[in-house]
């Protein structure tokens, strides 16, 4: 008699591990009061800039390190190498130059001082986090630019909006950081994005290590909120606490863009 066939599961994709990987910390990020703040129009220019400010060091450390490693003859191995080159969209998603003109906005010709004197912890963790990574186990950083990125595509484009009509911005001025002009469909570059993180073809364990280490880039960014929500006078609940009765699908800040459409 023949054997009876096994239905055998393919194994999950990187971005499906991603996905369910994070979805815990990317709750627990949309419970911070600060983000619920922003996203009902309830904090001011000062605390924008200063947000922009801690970000625009983020993505100058990340970007800097990611061409570095790009670069010909860079001493990152070839697998970290080579996943790098296959994410990096620079003319589609590099922040940097968009954040200074942001930033030139707020703060006027000198605000590369005013920057720097904005320095915070949670800033230098961030910072110094991507830059160990980048000279001990450089694939790791395709979690922060996966966190950053798809993040700026997606939820990033709600705060766009409301930053703009809360804060009472004209057209582009103070929001560059949210405009990806070199992306004509955020919908099919996103999925471009997801294609590629699964055609890297990571083993296993290298996949979890990346899941693990998207978490930590989740809580880097909960840290900036967190100082945020300080710099507002708001003493910070335990975020899980206030996550633990949130609905478990769908884009956090699409539901957060219903709460404040209800307000």
């Amino acid at each position: 008699a023949a054997e009876p066939e096994t239905a055998t599961e393919a194994a999950p994709t990187l971005r499906r591990l991603l996905k369910e990987g994070t979805k815990d910390v990317h709750r627990e990020a949309e419970n911070v009061h600060f983000v619920r703040a922003f996203i009902k129009c309830k904090i001011d220019r000062d605390i924008y800039r200063q947000l922009l400010a801690r970000l625009y060091l983020v993505y100058a450390a990340l970007e800097q390190e990611w061409d570095a490693i790009c670069e010909p003859g860079s001493p990152a191995s070839a697998e970290a190498a080579s996943a790098l080159r296959q994410l990096w969209f620079p003319a589609e998603l590099a922040r940097t130059a968009t954040l200074e003109k942001d930033l030139a906005f707020f703060f006027g010709p000198g605000w590369q001082a005013a920057v720097q004197a904005l320095e915070s912890p949670a800033t230098r963790a961030y910072v110094g986090r991507i830059e160990k990574l980048a000279a001990e186990d450089p694939l790791l950083l395709v979690a922060h630019a996966y966190t950053r990125y798809l993040g700026d595509l997606s939820g990033g484009q709600t705060l766009k909006r409301v930053a703009r009509k809360g804060l009472a911005l004209p057209e582009r001025q103070g929001t560059e950081f949210y405009e990806f002009d070199a992306i004509g469909s955020a919908k099919d570059f996103k999925n471009l994005y997801r294609a590629r993180l699964d055609g890297l073809r990571l083993d296993r364990a290298s996949a979890d290590r990346v899941v693990e280490e998207a978490n930590a880039a989740f809580r880097c960014n909960i840290g900036l909120f967190l100082e945020m929500d300080a710099l507002m006078g708001h003493a910070p609940a335990p975020p899980a606490a206030a996550a633990a009765h949130q609905p478990t699908t769908g884009c956090p800040f699409a539901r957060l863009a219903a709460i404040a459409a209800r307000a």
